[in-house]
């Protein structure tokens, strides 16, 4: 399985994507009886040239200050949110600023209780860590895989963050509802719930 997936990321990666098209243009050549001796060399060579000189992509490490004041973190958040949004289409992004928006009202109540409340240390923990290794995780995929591969759940990896970033603005919403209404029983229950959800990794594109 670990090989299969391997396997996979290489061939809906960029380089290889493009160092196909060079090799199928050499042998579009060769068909055309432009060239003839030495064809399979000069078709191994336009892939070579396609797959080493086409960029990767660049790695990043997404993360937000843990001891961040709540106007410095919504700040980090508002950086975060435009150095990933170049890299992620439409849709994700309109989804990944509702919830940053929702993240930049719930942040001021963390301020102000989290040397109290346990339940607004694990709601901040989502924004400077859950939020950040999804996009992560996501981003290191080759965009072609991204956007097209179908998983056994039958969605594609775009999809299946897209109904993360929609879960997580709802639960924040809920969240932001439960504070204001002061409820800290709930507010334990959804502080659960969104560490059980959003703390595994790269579980969730599984």
């Amino acid at each position: 399985m670990v090989f299969k997936n391997k396997l996979l990321l290489f061939t809906y990666s960029t380089p290889n994507i493009v160092g196909g098209v060079l090799g199928l243009s050499g042998l579009g050549l060769f068909f055309a009886g432009i060239i003839k001796s030495l064809w399979p060399f000069i078709v191994v060579g336009l892939y070579g040239i396609g797959y080493f000189a086409t960029p990767r992509n660049e790695e990043l490490h997404l993360s937000l200050g843990h001891r961040l004041d709540s106007e410095t973190l919504a700040k980090s958040l508002e950086q975060l949110t435009k150095s990933v949004s170049r890299r992620l289409s439409g849709p994700v992004v309109e989804r990944l600023n509702n919830l940053k928006q929702t993240m930049v009202e719930i942040l001021p109540y963390t301020d102000k209780f989290s040397g109290t409340s346990y339940n607004l240390h694990a709601i901040k923990q989502t924004i400077t860590d859950y939020l950040p290794d999804m996009l992560e995780t996501y981003l290191q995929l080759p965009p072609a895989y991204a956007r097209f591969h179908t998983m056994k759940n039958g969605l594609t990896p775009r999809d299946v963050l897209i109904e993360q970033l929609d879960l997580l603005d709802g639960e924040m919403k809920k969240t932001l509802d439960t504070i204001l209404k002061n409820d800290t029983d709930q507010l334990l229950v959804q502080a659960r719930f969104l560490k059980d959800k959003f703390s595994h990794g790269q579980d969730w594109l599984s």
